[in-house]
């Protein structure tokens, strides 16, 4: 969550409204947010948000992101 403040307000906000698993990604500039959704006919991208519900390989880093970003 990198960039602009009001980057980092509004990624904060799509975290919370998830209520899921969110992790630091392996660069420790995004975000990961884990949960179950119905499949998608193709991956979303746009604004820094990308969306897949198949055909990725990712690793898992186990930095939770905490309610307070640490």
């Amino acid at each position: 969550m990198t960039g602009s403040p009001e980057r980092e307000v509004g990624a904060r906000q799509i975290v919370a409204a998830f209520g899921s698993y969110a992790e630091w990604s392996p660069s420790g500039e995004g975000v990961r947010i884990f949960c179950l959704a119905r499949p998608l006919a193709r991956a979303v991208t746009g604004d820094g948000i990308e969306l897949y519900t198949a055909g990725r390989y990712l690793t898992v880093t186990g930095h939770v992101l905490t309610e307070g970003g640490a």
